[in-house]
């Protein structure tokens, strides 16, 4: 007998006894008939042993039915018997699980390894070797993050166009996982793909929308960024009432969420866009 077979006939055993415990634990000792046999009128009298017997032998029913369960939810393969009376091994969906997470594990490992490589890259400023390693990263499992950091590295080596692809994907996973934080992050940077290429009217459409987004999930910082974006777009454009417009509410963002570097950025902007209107 095997040991699934053995567990089966043990949590049966159990099972039946607590079940007779708790039919027991059920009668009086003044039950008609009890008074013909002595020794189940003694067992009905003793109701506290009835009672523990029944917990006793109903957990360890239950017990040993997990253990069957565990035992059969562990097994990768199963016997199966074929039309023709053939027994074949198939592979069980547990089977599949342990592969499939095993693999997905070493996937996971690495695309980190390469992306912890491109970060390294990039903090050096060695923008090629960064979009080389995160687009190994983004090859080996495809994330959001490996998109963003990759355009990122493109676009400060001026492969504009690549970036552009790069944020698009990123911009279409986003979508699907309905991850609005980083929707904005690729609408503002293709916005700046499309601002340093000339394409004006494109980049304030994308930076517009970037804009909406990060004020509806309630992002400061993306939103001043967003406006100083769309401050420099409408500057380019020879507008310099509306980049002013623009320049002043980041500015007033900036002073509020207490981000310096940005202030300074931004209050530089403002004073050569006053100059310009002079």
């Amino acid at each position: 007998m095997n040991k699934k077979k053995a567990l089966i006939c043990v949590a049966s055993v159990f099972g039946a006894m607590a079940a007779v415990s708790g039919l027991l634990l059920g009668l009086s000792p003044s039950t008609e008939g009890l008074e013909a046999i002595p020794f189940l009128k003694n067992i009905v009298e003793k109701k506290l042993i009835l009672v523990f017997t029944t917990i006793i032998f109903g957990l360890i029913a239950v017990a040993v039915t997990l253990w069957y369960k565990l035992i059969k939810e562990d097994e990768t393969t199963k016997t199966f018997t074929g039309p023709g009376g053939e027994q074949v091994v198939v592979a069980t969906l547990s089977g599949f699980r342990k592969e499939a997470t095993k693999e997905a594990s070493e996937l996971i490992n690495e695309a980190e390894k390469y992306f912890e490589a491109g970060d390294i890259d990039f903090e050096n400023m060695r923008y090629k070797d960064a979009a080389f390693n995160y687009e190994k990263s983004m090859r080996t499992l495809p994330t959001m993050s490996a998109y963003l950091n990759m355009g990122i590295s493109l676009y400060y080596i001026s492969e504009f166009q690549k970036a552009f692809e790069a944020y698009s994907s990123g911009l279409a996973l986003a979508k699907k996982n309905q991850d609005m934080s980083l929707e904005g992050a690729f609408l503002g940077n293709i916005g700046l793909i499309y601002s340093t290429q000339g394409k004006l009217n494109e980049a304030l459409k994308s930076q517009k929308e970037a804009l909406e987004i990060h004020r509806n999930i309630g992002n400061p910082l993306g939103e001043a960024n967003d406006l100083t974006n769309i401050g420099i777009v409408y500057y380019n454009q020879g507008k310099l009432d509306e980049a002013l417009e623009y320049m002043n509410k980041a500015r007033t963002i900036f002073q509020r969420i207490g981000s310096p570097r940005e202030l300074q950025i931004v209050e530089g902007l403002i004073l050569d866009i006053n100059e310009s209107r002079q």
